[in-house]
């Protein structure tokens, strides 16, 4: 989670809600895979316009 906040205020910053609806959206998914933190990550970071690294 400190890692995930340091990528937000590195990207500027998030609004709350924002942060609340991806953890409802991770939520919402049926594999249990897709409600971790790296999955919310994904999501902020995609709504926030950076690039992620992917590993090959």
């Amino acid at each position: 989670m400190r890692d995930l906040a340091d990528e937000l205020v590195a990207a500027g910053g998030c609004p709350l809600s924002y942060i609340r609806e991806a953890f409802r959206e991770a939520a919402g998914q049926e594999k249990k895979s897709k409600k971790s933190v790296r999955y919310v990550r994904a999501i902020l970071l995609d709504w926030l316009g950076v690039e992620r690294i992917r590993a090959p």
